[in-house]
């Protein structure tokens, strides 16, 4: 889930927005922090979701930092 405006929306249907106008993507934001999001299709192994546009290490939503190992 993200926040447009006020609405709670699911990744799928701001898939669907972003498909009528890539404008409308600038308005989603984190449930929890707030911030800036973006929708991304489902592929790679990977389901459908919400990604921060600046990664937030103190969001619980958003993608943790995993070091390479050498």
């Amino acid at each position: 889930m993200a926040k447009m405006e006020t609405c709670n929306i699911s990744v799928e249907f701001a898939l669907k927005l972003r498909n009528l106008d890539k404008h409308l993507t600038e308005q989603f934001t984190c449930v929890e922090c707030d911030q800036p999001v973006e929708p991304h299709e489902a592929g790679g192994g990977h389901a459908a979701h919400f990604e921060h546009v600046v990664k937030n290490k103190g969001c619980s939503l958003g993608h943790r930092y995993e070091p390479a190992v050498a």
